[in-house]
């Protein structure tokens, strides 16, 4: 089982993301401290959103409303 996970202490809406190969599920914690888990999402998108100078941007146009998620407690 095979999980990454990043910090981005320098982010202003993106604190941490984590990816989990076998789930396929890419976990963001945002500034706010609250955490979701986007379902059926590829790792190529936790690579170029760990890449992406803006991290909220990249958010916004790439994964938000393009995979299904949920709250994690």
């Amino acid at each position: 089982m095979a999980k990454h996970s990043k910090d981005h202490p320098h982010s202003s809406s993106i604190q941490k993301c984590e990816y989990d190969d076998d789930a396929n599920e890419l976990t963001i914690t945002f500034a706010t401290g609250s955490k979701h888990c986007f379902k059926d999402c590829p790792k190529e998108e936790y690579d170029d959103l760990n890449a992406a100078e803006s991290k909220g941007a990249h958010f916004h146009t790439r994964i938000r409303r393009r995979y299904k998620s949920e709250k994690v407690d």
